[in-house]
C-alpha cells in the first residue's frame, strides 16, 4: 500500500490522474459525469483518502506505466497527438488564412512594386543646351557622376560595316560611291557607242542597280571608244572585270526581249586609261597584275561604302527626347527600343530604320554582323579606307524598327542604326570638331535635311540625360545650375505625364493596400481563435501539470510547443501555395501594365516570401507564449475548479443556470467515498421542453455571459460585410472613371507615309477617295485634313472669268505648294504649322479659313495666306490679288496675310521649290478649284465608343487606306492614344486585379463565418450535453446553439450594412443601387453560411452522448 502523499512522487501523481480517468471509464455512463476535473485534480492533492479498490488498481497501473514521468515527457504535445483530427481542423485553418495573407500581401507588393518601375515610363529626361562642336565630355561625365541621374546619353557617331551580304538603304543619295559598281561578266554584244554584258559576280554595287544576270549596258563616259580607250577594247564572248557608274540623270533600269533586267550605266575606268580586264572564264582576277594596280583596295573600300551603316552608340535610347510621344521625331513601328539594361548586359542588340529592314528583307529576331571601325565618322560612311585601323566585329540582334516622322528628300536616314553604348570600346574617337571636318560634316548633315528644311537628327556631341526618380527634377535644378553654367551648358527638360499617371495608379495601389490590411486584421483573428481553441482543449492538462507542480517557465514551452509546430506546418504551406497563386494570377492581370516598361514583370524578392510567412509564424508563436503564460501564471486552485475561486460560482439549481451543480469542496481535505463519487442528484420533474420564453432568455444571457464569442461573430460578421463591400465600391467607382475616360478621352488616328524618305509632289499622298472611305466607316467623328498640291503664283492683271483658259509664261511666277486647312487654329497648335506666326491684312481674319467659300459665286477672290518670302518677291500691298494655278485650274485670289516660320512636312528642293513655305487656302476654296483633291495630313478622331477596340480599327482603316484604286502611295496607320492608355490601362488592371478578388474574399468570408460558428458550437459542447442531461430536446438544444451564433452575426451584418449605407449616400449615392445591393446579397450569404456551419456543429455535437462530452479523453 502506498504511504502518506508527500512520499508519492510527482510522476505518480500524474499517472494517477490518468489511471483516474480510466476508472472512470469502466465505470457506469450515468456515474461519468459526476466525476469532474476540479475532483480529480482535488483527488490527485488528497492521495491518501482514496478508495482502497482505487488504490489497488492504481498501483497496478503505476507498476506498469513506471516509467512515465511528467518531468522528462510533453504531456502537452503526446495528448495533441492522440486527438489528431483537431489537431488538423486548426492546421487547416492556420494554412488558410496564411494563404489568403501571403497572397494579399504579396499581391500589394507586386502591383507596388510593378507601379513604382512603370513610373520610369514618365521619365524627367533633360537636354544639355550649349553651342554647337561644343566639347561636352566634361559636362557628361559631371551628369554621370550625379547620384540622381540614371542615364546620359551622347551622340557619337561610329562607322559600322555590315560584314553579311547585306548593303545599306541608302539608294538616293549625295555619296556618289554608292552609285558605283564592280563586276565580272561575258561581253554579249557591242556597237560604236556601248558595250552589252552578262553579270556572272557581282564584286561591288547596290542591288538596287546591278544583280547577277543582268544585262548592263556599258557606254563611255565621252562621245565614243577613242584614245587610249580603244587599245583596250573588249572582245565578244570573253569575260571581263569591268566598272561603271549609275548616275541618274543618264542611267536608267530597262527590261530586255525575254525579261532579262538590263541597266544602262555610264563606263568608268578601273585605272587610267583601262575600262575592262580580261579574266580567266572561271576565277578571279590578278591583282597583282600593274593594269589593276589598287583597284582591289579600291573595290573593298566601295563594298564598305555601300555596307555602311551610322551607328549611334546610347546608354538609353527609350530616354531620348526625340522618341517621346508628345512631340516625337522617329517613332516605334516594331518592336522596343534600347533601355538602360542593353547597355548595363552588354546586350548585342540593335534598332534600324524600318525602311532599311522591309527592303533588305530583315525583320524582328534577324541578327547583322556589323564591324565597328575607329574612324571619323560622316554619317556612317568615311572618306578613306580603313586599312590598319582597330576594329570590333559583333553580331546583333535587331530588337526594334523605327521609322521618321517627316519626309527626307535624301536615303541616307535610313543608314541610323543605334546600339548599346557599351558595344563600343572606349578608346574609339569620338566625332568630335577635332577629329572631323566640321564643315565638311555639316555640308553633308544640310543635303540629306534639305538645308534644315527637314529636322537634322542631333549633332555629334548632344547630350540628353533621365533621372532615376522624375519627383527630382526641381532639386537635380537646384544643385546642377551653376556648376553647368561654369561648363558652358545650362539643362533643360521635357514635359512628363507623371502626375497623370500617379493619379490614375493610385486607385490600383489604394484598392490592393486595403485588401492587404483586411487580410492582416483577418489572418490575426483568425491565428487568435485557434490560439483559443487549442488552449480550450488544452485547459485540463494544463491544470493537472500545474497541479503537479510543474514550473511556470517549463509549463509554458512545453504547452506552446505543440501550438507552434502545428503552426510552423501551416504557415509554411500557405505561404508558399499564397506566394505561388499571386505570382501565377498576378503576373497575368499586370502583363497589359508591363508593356509600359521593358515588356516583363519582375518577380518580387523570395526575401518577401520570408518575411510574410515568418512573420504569420511570429505572430502565432507571440499570440501562443503569451496565452500560455498568461493561463500558466493563473493559480492553481482556480485551474483545478475550472478558472474561479471556490464560492465564486453561483450554486443556483434554476433550469436557466444551465449547468449541473458539480461538488463544491475547499481547499481543505476532503474525504472521498465510492458513495459520494457515484450519487446522483435528483431530477426533476415536470415538464422536458421549455418554452420560447425560456429558450430566447437563455440564448440572451449566454450571448451576454460569452463576451469573447460574441465579439468574434459579431466583429466578423461587420469586418467581412464592411470588406466585401469596399472591394465591390473600389470596382464601380473604378468602372466608372474607366467609362468616363473611354467616352471622353480622345484618340486619333492618322495615316502616314509607310517609307518616309519617298517624295510626293507638294507632300500630297493621300487621295481624296482614300479620306473618304474613312470617313465613311462611322468610326470617325472628325477630322483634321492638309489638303497638299504644288502650285504656282504670279501676277495677272489681265481680264479674266471663270473657266477661261490662260497661257501664263514662266517669268514672273513662284513655284510653291498649296495646303489647305479649315481650322487655322488646329493648324497652328497641332498641324503643321506648330512654327508659323500669322499676320493678317485688314479686313481679314482666322475666320476665313473656316467660311464655306464655294458658296460664294464664280467671281469671289479666294483668299490666300503668302510665305513671307513670297509676300516680299511679289511686292504685294494691301487690296492685291494673285493668280494661282494648281494643276490645270486658276484662280484669282486676294491675299489675305502672310506668315513667317515653315511649316511641317515633306521637306523641300526634291521638286524645284520649298515644300516647307506653303500657299495657305481655306479647304473649301481649294475643293471648289480642284476636281479631285488630295492631301498631306489625315488625322481622324475616333469614336469613343470604338475606343475599346482600337488595334482592330487600325487594322480595318489600315487595310482600307491601301486598297488599290483607293489608296495612293502606301501608308502606315497610327493610332495616337498615348493619354488613353496611361490612364485607363492601370484602372483597367486594377479593376482586373479586384475582381479575381473578389470571389476568392467572398468564398474566405463564407467559409470564414461558417467555420468561425461552428467553432463556437464546438466550444459550448458541455453546455449542450447539460441541456441535454436535463432534458432539453435535440431540436430545441440545436436552436439554442445556433441562435447564440445567428444573432451576433446578424447584429454584426447589420451594423456593417448600415455604415456601408451611410458611407455610400454621402461620398457616392450614384453608385448606392448597385454597391448595397450586392452588399446586402453577401450579407445574407453571410447569414446563410453562418448560420449552415452553427446547425452542423451543433447537430455533431448532440449526436455525441452527452456523458461522454463531459469527460476530458485522450
Amino acid at each position: 500500500m502506498i504511504g502518506r502523499r508527500n512520499k508519492v512522487p510527482h510522476y505518480a501523481l500524474a499517472s494517477l490522474s490518468a489511471s483516474l480517468y480510466s476508472l472512470l471509464a469502466e465505470g457506469d455512463s450515468e456515474q461519468k459525469m459526476y466525476m469532474s476535473m476540479s475532483d480529480i485534480g482535488l483527488a490527485v492533492h488528497n492521495f491518501e483518502a482514496l478508495p482502497d479498490c482505487w488504490l489497488s488498481k492504481y498501483c497496478k497501473i503505476l507498476i506498469k506505466e513506471s516509467e512515465f514521468n511528467p518531468m522528462k515527457t510533453n504531456i502537452f504535445l503526446r495528448s495533441t497527438r492522440r486527438q489528431p483530427m483537431r489537431a488538423v481542423c486548426l492546421v487547416l485553418v492556420m494554412l488558410f488564412v496564411t494563404f489568403a495573407f501571403v497572397g494579399r500581401v504579396s499581391e500589394y507588393l507586386l502591383i507596388k512594386q510593378e507601379t513604382e518601375r512603370l513610373e520610369g515610363y514618365y521619365r524627367a529626361i533633360g537636354t544639355l543646351e550649349g553651342t554647337p562642336w561644343t566639347d561636352t565630355r566634361q559636362a557628361a561625365a559631371y551628369l554621370e557622376q550625379n547620384p540622381l541621374v540614371q542615364a546620359v546619353n551622347t551622340f557619337n557617331y561610329t562607322s559600322g560595316v555590315i560584314e553579311d551580304d547585306i548593303c545599306n538603304a541608302d539608294t538616293e543619295t549625295w555619296f556618289q560611291d554608292i552609285y558605283k559598281m564592280y563586276f565580272y561578266g561575258t561581253l554579249l554584244q557591242k556597237d560604236s557607242y556601248e558595250y552589252v554584258f552578262r553579270i556572272d559576280t557581282v564584286l561591288a554595287g547596290m542591288p538596287e542597280y546591278i544583280q547577277v544576270g543582268d544585262l548592263v549596258r556599258i557606254f563611255p563616259q565621252t562621245s565614243g571608244w577613242g584614245g587610249e580607250e580603244a587599245a583596250n577594247l573588249p572582245k565578244i564572248g570573253e569575260r571581263y572585270l569591268a566598272a561603271s557608274h549609275y548616275h541618274s540623270y543618264n542611267a536608267s533600269i530597262e527590261e530586255f526581249p525575254g525579261g532579262a533586267r538590263g541597266v544602262r550605266v555610264e563606263a568608268m575606268p578601273l585605272t587610267e586609261g583601262c575600262y575592262f580586264y580580261s579574266v580567266p572564264a572561271e576565277g578571279e582576277a590578278d591583282w597583282s597584275a600593274p593594269a589593276l594596280q589598287g583597284v582591289e583596295r579600291q573595290i573593298r573600300y566601295i563594298r564598305d561604302q555601300q555596307h555602311s551603316l551610322n551607328i549611334i552608340p546610347l546608354q538609353d535610347m527609350s530616354a531620348l527626347p526625340m522618341v517621346q510621344e508628345d512631340e516625337p521625331d522617329i517613332y516605334l513601328t516594331k518592336g522596343r527600343w534600347l533601355n538602360g539594361g542593353d547597355d548595363a548586359a552588354g546586350s548585342r542588340v540593335c534598332v534600324v530604320n524600318a525602311n532599311f529592314a522591309s527592303l533588305r528583307n530583315l525583320s524582328l529576331g534577324d541578327t547583322l554582323t556589323i564591324r565597328l571601325r575607329d574612324i571619323p565618322s560622316y554619317i556612317g560612311y568615311s572618306n578613306d579606307a580603313d586599312e590598319g585601323v582597330e576594329t570590333r566585329t559583333d553580331s546583333y540582334e535587331i530588337v526594334g524598327l523605327y521609322d521618321y516622322m517627316t519626309t527626307y528628300p535624301k536615303t541616307t536616314a535610313r543608314n541610323y542604326t543605334y546600339i548599346p553604348a557599351s558595344a563600343v570600346p572606349d578608346s574609339f574617337q569620338r566625332t568630335t570638331s577635332k577629329t572631323v571636318d566640321t564643315n565638311l560634316f555639316e555640308y553633308i548633315t544640310s543635303t540629306f535635311t534639305d538645308k534644315g528644311a527637314a529636322p537634322a537628327p542631333p549633332m555629334p556631341g548632344t547630350v540628353s540625360f533621365l533621372l532615376k526618380d522624375a519627383e527630382t527634377q526641381a532639386q537635380f535644378e537646384a544643385e546642377t545650375k551653376d556648376a553647368l553654367e561654369a561648363m558652358g551648358f545650362h539643362s533643360a527638360f521635357l514635359p512628363n505625364g507623371l502626375e497623370a499617371f500617379q493619379t490614375a495608379s493610385q486607385t490600383m495601389r489604394q484598392s490592393s493596400l486595403y485588401n492587404a490590411l483586411i487580410y492582416t486584421l483577418i489572418l490575426t483573428a483568425a491565428l487568435g481563435l485557434a490560439v483559443f481553441v487549442y488552449f480550450f482543449l488544452r485547459r485540463h492538462e494544463l491544470a493537472i501539470v500545474r497541479a503537479l507542480g510543474v514550473p511556470v517557465g517549463r509549463c509554458v514551452r512545453e504547452i506552446s510547443l505543440p501550438m507552434f509546430l502545428l503552426g510552423l506546418a501551416a504557415t509554411v504551406t500557405g505561404s508558399l501555395l499564397g506566394w505561388r497563386y499571386t505570382w501565377e494570377n498576378a503576373a497575368a492581370t499586370l502583363d497589359a501594365l508591363s508593356a509600359f516598361g521593358d515588356g516583363t514583370i519582375q518577380p518580387l524578392p523570395v526575401t518577401f516570401l520570408f518575411l510574410l510567412g515568418g512573420g504569420a509564424l511570429v505572430l502565432m508563436a507571440l499570440l501562443t507564449v503569451g496565452t500560455a503564460w498568461a493561463l500558466a501564471r493563473i493559480p492553481v486552485l482556480r485551474q483545478v475548479q475550472g478558472g474561479a475561486p471556490a464560492g465564486a460560482k453561483k450554486k443556483a439549481a434554476s433550469p436557466d443556470a444551465a449547468q449541473v451543480a458539480a461538488p463544491q469542496s475547499s481547499p481543505a481535505i476532503v474525504t472521498w467515498t465510492g458513495a459520494a463519487l457515484l450519487r446522483r442528484p435528483a431530477v426533476r420533474k415536470g415538464r422536458r421542453t421549455l418554452g420560447i420564453r425560456y429558450t430566447m432568455r437563455f440564448v440572451w444571457r449566454h450571448i451576454a455571459r460569452a463576451k469573447g464569442k460574441t465579439a468574434l461573430a459579431f466583429v466578423l460578421a461587420a469586418v467581412f460585410t464592411a470588406g466585401l463591400a469596399a472591394i465591390r465600391l473600389a470596382i464601380a467607382t473604378d468602372r466608372e472613371e474607366i467609362e468616363r475616360l473611354y467616352q471622353n478621352t480622345t484618340v486619333t488616328i492618322e495615316l502616314m507615309k509607310a517609307d518616309s524618305t519617298q517624295k510626293t509632289p507638294g507632300g500630297a499622298f493621300l487621295f481624296e477617295d482614300t479620306v473618304q472611305t474613312v470617313l465613311d466607316t462611322g468610326y470617325i467623328t472628325d477630322a483634321y485634313l492638309e489638303g497638299a498640291n504644288d502650285c504656282s503664283v504670279f501676277r495677272y492683271d489681265g481680264g479674266w472669268t471663270p473657266g477661261q483658259v490662260l497661257s501664263i509664261r514662266p517669268q514672273g511666277q513662284t513655284d510653291s505648294t498649296i495646303r489647305s486647312i479649315d481650322s487655322v487654329e488646329d493648324f497652328l497648335a497641332t498641324g503643321s504649322g506648330t512654327a508659323v506666326q500669322i499676320t493678317y491684312m485688314d479686313g481679314w481674319d482666322t475666320s476665313l479659313f473656316g467660311e464655306d467659300w464655294s458658296a460664294k459665286g464664280r467671281d469671289a477672290l479666294y483668299p490666300i495666306v503668302l510665305p513671307k518670302e513670297t509676300f516680299d518677291a511679289q511686292s504685294v500691298q494691301p487690296g492685291d490679288a494673285l493668280g494661282v494655278s494648281c494643276k490645270e485650274a486658276f484662280r484669282m485670289c486676294a491675299v489675305a496675310g502672310y506668315y513667317e516660320g515653315q511649316a511641317a512636312g515633306e521637306s523641300g528642293g526634291a521638286f524645284g521649290y520649298n515644300e516647307n513655305a506653303p500657299i495657305l487656302m481655306p479647304t473649301s476654296a481649294l475643293q471648289a478649284m480642284m476636281r479631285n483633291m488630295l492631301y498631306g495630313k489625315a488625322v481622324f478622331t475616333v469614336d469613343p465608343s470604338q475606343n475599346r477596340d482600337l488595334e482592330p480599327l487600325r487594322a480595318a482603316i489600315d487595310a482600307l487606306a491601301n486598297t488599290p484604286h483607293i489608296g495612293g502611295v502606301p501608308v502606315r496607320t497610327v493610332v495616337w492614344d498615348q493619354e488613353l492608355r496611361m490612364a485607363v490601362e492601370p484602372l483597367e488592371k486594377a479593376v482586373e486585379l479586384m475582381e479575381l478578388l473578389y470571389p476568392v474574399a467572398l468564398v474566405l468570408s463564407l467559409l470564414s463565418g461558417a467555420g468561425a460558428a461552428a467553432l463556437l458550437v464546438v466550444l459550448s459542447a458541455k453546455e449542450a450535453a447539460i441541456l441535454r442531461v436535463q432534458g432539453t430536446s435535440r431540436i430545441r438544444t440545436i436552436l439554442m446553439l445556433g441562435l447564440q451564433q445567428i444573432f451576433p452575426c446578424f447584429a454584426g451584418l447589420l451594423i456593417g450594412l448600415t455604415g456601408i449605407l451611410l458611407y455610400i449616400n454621402g461620398a457616392t449615392p450614384d453608385l448606392r443601387p448597385s454597391v448595397v445591393s450586392r452588399a446586402a446579397l453577401c450579407a445574407v450569404a453571410y447569414l446563410l453560411a453562418g448560420t449552415s456551419g452553427a446547425i452542423v456543429s451543433a447537430v455533431t455535437v448532440i449526436r455525441k452522448n452527452p456523458l461522454e462530452m463531459l469527460q476530458v479523453k485522450e
